[in-house]
């Protein structure tokens, strides 16, 4: 038995208390500059200023060598992770039937780098790092946006932003991280107060952009990080207080359902929907579904048309989506579902592929949130439900370097690499026994 300091500390009752060092694994903590580096990565990736694209390989190549400096320590993740690279391996491979190969090749080495730089800030950095990370990237994001905010509309974008719901899903992981450095106890008081300044400017750049979508999962959100933050943890301290929450929680649920289809059925969706704008076609959305449902996917089911194979210059029936939605010729445009937009360019193969990796990440977020019960895992398992929600209507995870994406497979990947540390643990407790 190995005596800690603490050994002379004495029970009333017991007498003499004796400690061992216990071995228990905590989170690996990458250095500074990785730190650093992961933050100017993800603000690269975030916004489409003039010299992102440089910046975006400068950080490529410091984080390839970051990975070569790595080897010994990543190469068993890197293996024990190889169902990972089987879908960019499809989407290399796609070359050879789509009709522009030289996009796809792009898209396909694009993918494997994606992967690996997500596995490399996933096993190199803790979950606090990550998130401070995200949180410091999109400080400068934010700013941008809410010096536009003045003019900000549905078709009034600052530079930097294609669209409305680029610009709404930056703002909502910004309005994500503001709540953890809020909530997470080893944050600065001065990381607190700006996060805190954060949040309405958030909130009030996504209901002006009128992104429906982003609205109802950033509501969503602040209620289960708060509840999380403030509640959860106290109820789980109480003897069976985790299986009464997961009660209550599952027949509040079920009395909103019954409730909502026996009185609000159909209305409150629609006039919501109204009032922000939009049409029960979720702007022609469900037309673009049908219409890959029906006159592509059927045609090529198995392999799909290729990678980047059907917003082409020159294919009539996408030129006619492109000026149905008013986007100009050549415009990279999307089915705006992710799992959709998969299908009709790499096929139901393609889709299986995506989804092995898709499932054990929401699988092990989960699983880590009812492990450690804290906030950042209960971050990870939230923002993993708001990217999969947002999957259904938009194509962010087919898509590389996307905030959407990265946090499915960091929240997946998180806790993975971890190292023992030694700890006094008082030997009349049950963990200090073998």
């Amino acid at each position: 038995m190995i005596l800690s300091p603490l050994a002379n500390e004495k029970n009333s009752e017991q007498g003499p208390l004796d400690y061992k060092m216990m071995p228990v694994r905590v989170p690996f903590e990458g250095a500074g500059w990785e730190i650093a580096l992961a933050a100017v990565w993800f603000f690269a990736t975030s916004i489409d200023l003039p010299g992102m694209g440089a910046l975006r390989y400068l950080c490529l190549l410091g984080m390839i060598v970051s990975i070569g400096l790595n080897r010994e320590f990543l190469t068993p993740y890197l293996r024990h992770l190889w169902f990972f690279f089987l879908f960019p391996a499809w989407v290399l491979f796609s070359v050879l039937w789509s009709p522009n190969s030289g996009t796809a090749m792009k898209f396909g080495i694009m993918h494997v780098l994606d992967v690996t730089l997500l596995i490399y800030i996933a096993m190199r950095l803790s979950p606090l790092q990550i998130i401070r990370a995200i949180y410091y990237a999109y400080i400068p994001v934010a700013l941008i946006v809410i010096a536009f905010l003045p003019n900000l509309g549905s078709h009034s974008m600052p530079v930097g932003f294609a669209e409305k719901n680029f610009l709404a899903t930056r703002m909502l992981f910004m309005f994500l991280a503001s709540l953890f450095m809020i909530y997470e106890a080893r944050t600065y008081v001065w990381e607190k107060v700006s996060a805190a300044m954060f949040l309405p400017l958030c909130l009030v750049s996504i209901f002006l952009v009128e992104s429906v979508t982003s609205i109802v999962l950033a509501v969503l959100a602040f209620m289960v990080m708060t509840f999380v933050g403030t509640i959860w943890k106290t109820l789980t301290r109480v003897q069976a207080g985790t299986t009464l929450l997961m009660l209550a929680v599952v027949l509040l649920f079920t009395t909103a359902l019954i409730i909502a289809l026996s009185v609000f059925i159909d209305g409150p969706i629609n006039a919501f929907l109204d009032m922000m704008g939009k049409d029960t076609t979720l702007t022609g959305r469900t037309e673009l579904w049908e219409f890959a449902s029906k006159d592509l996917i059927p045609k090529n089911p198995v392999m799909g048309l290729g990678a980047e194979g059907f917003w082409q210059i020159g294919r009539g029936d996408a030129e006619n989506w492109l000026e149905y939605f008013y986007k100009e010729e050549g415009t990279r445009f999307s089915f705006h579902n992710s799992y959709i937009e998969i299908i009709v360019h790499l096929g139901y193969v393609g889709l299986v592929l995506f989804l092995m990796p898709l499932i054990f990440c929401v699988w092990r977020a989960f699983s880590n949130f009812f492990r450690y019960q804290d906030i950042s895992s209960a971050f990870f398992a939230i923002v993993v439900v708001l990217a999969i929600a947002r999957s259904l209507t938009e194509s962010e995870l087919y898509n590389v370097f996307d905030i959407s994406k990265a946090t499915i497979f960091i929240a997946g990947l998180s806790m993975m690499a971890s190292k023992t540390v030694l700890v006094p643990i008082s030997t009349a407790s049950p963990y200090a026994k073998n």
